[in-house]
């Protein structure tokens, strides 16, 4: 058995735990329900919500695919998130922007995983 001690982040209040045969799931609890731990800021982050500046983002993070703009919709089908932007880009993920370390972050996270 393997043991490690996980620190929460900052506003996170508790952890849910899921097991499904070899693979083993962490998801961070905020008090908040438009709040979540993004794994590429490293950061509590809220859900963007219609008109809120935001930035987008597909799976393959590249420079050219991390946008700032303004939510116009979004929609969630069978689990999977799409949001749009209001200069008509579509992406798999978007956040509340705070400040410009949230966009380096998400560009950084993206050279990391090539």
């Amino acid at each position: 058995m393997i043991r490690k001690k996980i620190k929460l982040p900052e506003g996170c209040n508790c952890i849910i735990v899921e097991a499904e045969k070899f693979r083993v799931s962490i998801k961070y609890i905020t008090e908040k329900e438009n709040e979540f731990y993004c794994e590429h800021t490293g950061e509590i982050e809220e859900v963007p919500e219609e008109g809120d500046l935001s930035i987008f983002w597909d799976n393959n993070i590249n420079p050219q695919s991390v946008q700032i703009a303004y939510l116009k919709s979004w929609n969630s089908e069978n689990g999977i998130s799409t949001f749009r932007s209001t200069s008509g880009f579509i992406a798999q993920h978007a956040i509340r922007f705070r400040n410009e370390n949230q966009f380096k972050k998400i560009v950084e996270y993206g050279k990391r995983e090539k």
